[in-house]
Formats: structure tokens, sequence, C-alpha cells
């Protein structure tokens, strides 16, 4: 097996040199450059699980041709000798080896001109020394090679960098612990948690900070034990471990693991996690190594300590080529405007992106976008989640609690196109399933945590969903894309329900007034609670169309002086949102005048 050893470390010094070229070369590098480095890094991969006896030389020879790389020659063409002593026949123990000082020779020839040491005579067969041979740094072991970029492959840079620094810049007083520490990318499903960490696995200074490899599992929404058991053997075998066991169990697995890990700086990446059962499988006791997560739930992350870093969305730039990419050469004509109206109406999602562009390789992208639906965004063919954004969100969707689905489905009744305040989901979730205040901040706190909406402070400023509890006033936003999907799940029933229920949680308070006068004037005379005032007329003009009550409340609002006089002090005495709402009422009247002139009747 010299001969591989040595074959090994030639590999391995060809490695480190294409990647120092691909940085030359800046990202992304030439395609026949990265095909160099994945070929030699598969090279390593079949000549680690060769010398751990998982793979036959002649596969071994067989593979390495498929790659276009030599097969590594004899390093023993004749029989060996020490002093002339010709040891083929030799048995283990005729020949003491202690103190020899002789060169190894072939035919009278020197191997590589040194003298033979006590760990030389032990592999050819001679008595073992009870000195033991000084440990051998481990060689570095990578096992990520089914988890390639994807095609298209936009750059990063700035995400990147920002995912090293948090990798990287560690506190050197950690190293003082034994605990493995952990990180977390974090974001919805189809933002690219997988390919950042793809990203990082190619990136040469990670590489170098994790001299002894990089190990890849990814885990799954429902993985099974045989599943765990699977992930753990190839983690143990790529880093050289014998496991002994006929039938290992989890826990005998993962203390060969921490064996093998203990002296070796290892990055170990588990893909896909969505509880924190699974991921506890992989934490082993492993100063030297780093534990990365790809997750949609931020409790998990923060169940195991990790230190979570949100994915964002793509830029818009970023965006863009993404979509030139996928669509080929089919975008070239396209305007930029339209260009960017497209990416900005799938919510700079890679996944979206990805699906659009290869329908927009035969659609017309005006009329595409005219006519888009987020439902139909999926390929020609779908073999995995990531061909349908459809399936993409179900899986977290279909996560959650049978009681809670309908109640985030019911947040698409608020406008679109700013962030809702949690007084008023206070208030909804109220009239629909009578949670308390506690119980609504806590359960968006989860669905924030699982990433199925934004959390924000009122100064805009992005909190931390475990902080929840100290803001102020917190505001939620819903990506565009989950909204269509939701708003296709909860139907025009369900939504003139949520409309109703608000409202109805409203008209509560006013039975409870000592005002008489309030009773009259219905729903305008209550004081404003920082959602109310903004969007009353909103609300009563959704359900203005079959509820005859509520025509007549929006109707009313402009009956007299009322709504003007309450509206002005608590917009800052600016009268756009007095008029938005005049506009709503003034559009249905001008409607039913239209009709009620078509049908001869005065209007």
């Amino acid at each position: 097996m010299d001969n591989l050893q040595a074959y090994l470390a030639q590999l391995n010094s060809q490695l480190n040199q294409l990647h120092q070229q691909a940085a030359a070369h800046g990202e992304p590098a030439p395609p026949a450059l990265r095909q160099q480095i994945d070929h030699h890094r598969q090279a390593i991969t079949l000549i680690e699980q060769t010398l751990a006896g998982h793979l036959s030389q002649t596969d071994l020879t067989t593979h390495l041709s498929h790659l276009n790389l030599p097969p590594p020659t004899p390093s023993f063409p004749h029989s060996p000798s020490i002093s002339g002593f010709n040891l083929s026949n030799t048995e283990a123990g005729q020949l003491n080896l202690h103190d020899i000082n002789a060169s190894v020779t072939a035919d009278g020839d020197i191997i590589g001109g040194s003298q033979i040491n006590i760990e030389t005579a032990y592999i050819l067969g001679a008595s073992p020394s009870p000195i033991s041979p000084p440990p051998h740094p481990p060689s570095r072991r990578d096992f990520y090679r089914r988890t390639p970029l994807p095609p298209h492959y936009i750059p990063r840079p700035e995400l990147l960098a920002d995912l090293k620094a948090a990798l990287l810049d560690t506190p050197a007083s950690l190293a003082l612990t034994s605990a493995l520490q952990i990180d977390a990318l974090h974001g919805m499903g189809g933002i690219g948690k997988s390919v950042m960490a793809c990203s990082l696995c190619d990136d040469p200074e990670i590489q170098a900070a994790f001299p002894d490899g990089i190990l890849w599992a990814t885990l799954g929404q429902h993985p099974t034990e045989a599943d765990l058991l699977k992930n753990l053997k190839h983690w143990i075998e790529a880093l050289g471990g014998i496991i002994s066991q006929t039938a290992p169990t989890l826990a005998q697995l993962k203390e060969n693991l921490a064996r093998q890990l203990q002296q070796r700086a290892c990055l170990l990446i588990l893909d896909d996690v969505w509880k924190r059962s699974d991921a506890e499988a992989f934490y082993v006791n492993a100063p030297g190594c780093r534990l990365l997560l790809t997750t949609r739930d931020a409790e998990v992350a923060r169940g195991l300590g990790a230190a979570i870093q949100p994915i964002p969305a793509m830029a818009p730039a970023e965006a863009i080529a993404l979509l030139e990419q996928w669509a080929a050469s089919h975008l070239n004509q396209a305007a930029p405007e339209l260009k960017q109206r497209i990416v900005k109406r799938l919510g700079y999602l890679p996944l979206a992106i990805k699906l659009a562009g290869a329908q927009l390789q035969t659609d017309d992208p005006a009329a595409w976008l005219a006519e888009f639906n987020a439902l139909e965004l999926e390929g020609s063919r779908i073999e995995t989640v990531h061909d349908s954004l459809k399936l993409t969100f179900d899986l977290s969707l279909r996560a959650l609690d049978k009681a809670v689905y309908p109640l985030y489905c019911a947040l698409v009744i608020f406008k679109e196109d700013e962030a809702t305040p949690a007084v008023a989901i206070e208030r909804l979730w109220a009239g629909l399933a009578n949670l308390t205040k506690r119980q609504t901040h806590r359960l968006l706190r989860d669905l924030a945590a699982r990433a199925l909406l934004q959390l924000d402070s009122t100064d805009n400023q992005t909190t931390a969903v475990s902080d929840i509890s100290k803001l102020s006033g917190p505001t939620a936003t819903l990506h565009d894309l989950l909204r269509d999907f939701i708003a296709a799940e909860l139907g025009e029933a369900g939504r003139i329900e949520a409309h109703r229920a608000l409202l109805n949680t409203y008209r509560g308070d006013l039975s409870s007034s000592s005002n008489p006068k309030s009773k009259i004037q219905n729903l305008k005379s209550l004081p404003d609670d920082g959602y109310l005032y903004n969007h009353l007329a909103y609300h009563l003009n959704a359900l203005a169309d079959h509820d005859d009550s509520a025509a007549a409340e929006l109707k009313d609002l402009f009956a007299d002086q009322d709504w003007l006089h309450a509206r002005l002090p608590q917009s800052n005495y600016e009268y756009d949102g007095y008029i938005a709402d005049l506009m709503l009422a003034w559009r249905r009247a001008h409607a039913q005048a239209l009709r009620q002139i078509g049908s001869g009747q005065p209007p």
C-alpha cells in the first residue's frame, strides 16, 4: 500500500496547487480548472476507500481511468531485501529488526535512499518493536463529492465573505473547550443555504482552516435510524476508521466518530436539518472540529447552541445574472427593466429564479410575467422537491400544526406591500382562535424561526426572533411567493372569514364602550391602536362585496367630517391616508351608480 500512500500525497499536493490557481483566477474559476479540482478530489476519495479496504486496486484503476488520471505505479517491482537478505519468504518473527540501520533494496537498488525504520520493519513482516512508532499526522479526508455546486452557479462574494468570517473568526479561548462549536445557515426553502455551504467547501481559505478534511451528510425532513447509521458509517470510513461491530448502534458509531476526530481539524456539515435529535447523532467531543448546519428552523440551531447566520435573498444584480443563465440566450433582447420586474416578482429567491429561467427558454418574458402564477413554478420533469416551488414550500407548510396552519394562511388578508404590526395579528388570531397576546407572540416567534415570515422592530432594525418579547411593536412580513401559496390555500371564503373576524374583534370594543355615541358611529369612533385607522377602509372594502353592513360602514365613513378629523391628527395632519380611504369609497360608489344607471334606476 506504500505506493498508494505516496500517490495520495502527490494528489493532495497537486490539489493544493490547483486551489491556488483557482484563487488567483477569482470567482468563478475556469471550467477546465474546476474539472481538474473535482477529478483530483474524486481520486483522493477513491484511494482513501482503497486504503480502508472498501475498494479493490483493480476497481481503483478502472475508476481512475475515467477521471483521466494515471494509475499509481507499484512501489516494489521486485522482492525487497535488507542488506542483501531477501525477505520475500521471510515469515513474521523470524528476523529481529531491532536497531537495524540498513538500506532497503530491491535487486540491489536502494529505494528512496533512506534507512529502514521500525514502522517499515513491521510492515515487511518482522516482529513489532516494543517502541511505539511516532504517530503520523492524519491525511486529509474529504467526503462531500455528492454535493457539487449547481449548474449556472452565481457567486455571492459578499455573503460568502460574511459566512467565512463567522466560521473562521473564532476567539482563541474557544480552543480550550472540548465542546464542538456549531454554526447554522438559516433561511426559507429555496433561499440557497445548501449552495452556500457547497461554496464554503470549495473555498481555499476554508480548506486551509480545516486541513484534515470536510465531511458532508444530508439528513432531510424524516431520516430513519438506518439513514443516520449509514451517514455515520460513511464519515467513519472516510476518515479511515474501522467499524468492528456487525450491527453497530448509533451510540457506538458516535463514539467511533469521536475517536477518529480527536486529533483532526475537520469541518462537519449537516445539510437540511429539521430536528435537533437528528443532528445530535453527529455531535461529538472534537475540540479541533466545527459543525455547520443548514436548516429552515432556527429553533433547531438554538437547541444545539449554534450561532445562527441568516441567508438572505439574492441581490437584484445576482438574481438577474442567475435568471439570464437559466434562460440561456432567450433573454438577450429583453429590456433590463423587464428582467428587474421578473426577479422582483420572484422575490429574489434563487430556486424560483432557476425554475422561471427554465420556463423563459420557451415563453415570451412579458407574457409570462403578465400571466405569472407561483403555483406553476416547476420544471418539466419533477424528480425532487427542488424541481417544484410548491413541493419546496409544502415541506415547511405541512410541518405546521393543524391548528396553526389556518392561522398562518389568514395572514394574507393584510396588505402585501407593507409590514403588518403585531397588534393587528393579535386581533386577527384572537378573533379566529381566541389566542392571547402572549400566545400570539410565541407563535410569531415560531413562524419566524421556521423562516415562514420575518419579524422586525418598528424602527426597521431586524431583531433576533428570540428577543421578540423585548420589542415594543414588532412587525411581520411575508415573502411574496409564500403569500401567493397560502392565499391559494386559504381561498376566497377563508379570506372573507378572516377579514370579518378581525373587524369583529374591534366591534367587541364597541359593545363594551360606555360612550353611547360610539354605538351610533360604529368603528370610526374607536381610538387608534396603531393599525385600525390606516387600514379600516381597506378591510371594509375587502368585505363590501360579500357583506352589506361592511359596505354601509365604508360609505358611513364619509357621511360627515368625523373620519377626516380622526385621520388627520393620527397621520400628523397629512391627507394621504384620508384620500386613499376616500378613493376606495368613491370607486365603489361610482361602480354602484353605473349599475343603477344601466338598469334604469336613479343613481
